[in-house]
């Protein structure tokens, strides 16, 4: 499955950054980080954020993403110990 793909520039809102706290938030761009950002908004973004993702993206290509990973690294409590 490919990553899904959108035909704008994507600019993410200031209101993420506090998201992505172990990254170069100005460096982050949605064509090379968009497994990064849907995971990181999905585990743990609050409403806007998650209001803002199914803006820009189809529920079909949420839904691939989803499958794709399978959830992977969406729960709150993932320690990174894959229990």
């Amino acid at each position: 499955m490919k990553k899904a793909r959108l035909a704008v520039r994507v600019r993410l809102p200031r209101r993420l950054r506090s998201l992505f706290w172990d990254c170069d938030f100005a460096q982050l761009t949605w064509k090379d980080d968009s497994d990064l950002i849907i995971s990181r908004v999905l585990a743990v973004g609050d409403w806007e954020s998650i209001q803002w993702l199914r803006g820009l993206l189809p529920a079909p290509a949420l839904r691939d993403w989803l499958e794709r990973r399978r959830g992977a690294g969406l729960s709150r409590g993932n320690s990174g110990s894959g229990n």
